[in-house]
């Protein structure tokens, strides 16, 4: 199936690069594979199929999970991780 084809079946429109999330991991669209969308996860190599339904368009601004450093009030508390 292509990104239409999907369109089509399922409403929901993902084109290449897209940010998403499912599941609560943050990844980019990498392609379309039958009635899958392809989906890169942040900190993986290769893409993993996923329901179309079970995917949410985010906002690029949105779009990465908080660093460890985001927990602390100043930089100076950060504990450097090993």
């Amino acid at each position: 199936m292509s990104f239409k084809d999907i369109r089509d079946r399922f409403g929901a429109s993902f084109q290449r690069g897209d940010r998403v999330i499912c599941e609560g991991r943050f990844g980019t669209v990498a392609s379309a594979n039958y009635s899958h969308i392809r989906v890169r996860f942040d900190g993986r190599s290769i893409s993993a199929p996923c329901e179309p339904r079970d995917l949410q368009l985010v906002d690029p601004a949105m779009s990465s999970p908080p660093t460890p450093m985001a927990q602390f009030s100043s930089v100076q508390e950060a504990v450097p991780l090993q």
